[in-house]
């Protein structure tokens, strides 16, 4: 049984490696998130987001319109609970879908895609949802540019 032990730990082990795909999508989500709720960099969104979102805040000509695009790209802020993540890689970064309760308490997911960029991966297009219900939630990654949205009557027509 002593000279089974070792190639049994062995193919365990690689089982594990090959079934546990990384998450680093969600791992800069849950960064950034950090780094806006902590105390010790007041500007962490050059960080996060991508030079193409920076560019657009850059051009905010008032300091109003500036604290809206960080509104809007304080992503993790939106939700204040997470119920699942989901991520997927694309040809240039990942997508991630985190679904939860929104700060307003409503349910709510999130569509964001990341582009791999200066090194690291930074969000590069966001999307917002409010579904009628948490059963609405998306069951896979999706990207911000394969949501539809439905208008009120658009089904009457």
């Amino acid at each position: 049984m002593k000279g089974y032990a070792a190639p049994l730990l062995l193919a365990f082990i690689c089982s594990a490696c090959a079934t546990a795909e990384p998450l680093p999508a969600k791992a800069r989500y849950v960064a950034f998130e950090k780094a806006l709720t902590g105390s010790e960099d007041a500007s962490p969104f050059g960080r996060y987001l991508s030079n193409r979102i920076m560019a657009i805040h850059e051009k905010a000509e008032t300091d109003e319109e500036l604290a809206s695009l960080r509104n809007q790209g304080a992503f993790p802020l939106w939700l204040k609970e997470e119920t699942t993540f989901h991520e997927r890689r694309t040809d240039n970064g990942r997508c991630l879908t985190v679904s939860g309760t929104t700060f307003d308490g409503e349910p709510g997911y999130m569509a964001v895609r990341f582009i791999t960029e200066d090194g690291a991966l930074r969000a590069d297009d966001i999307h917002y949802n409010y579904p009628e219900t948490a059963d609405d939630f998306p069951s896979k990654a999706i990207c911000p540019d394969e949501i539809t949205l439905s208008f009120p009557g658009s089904d009457d027509t």
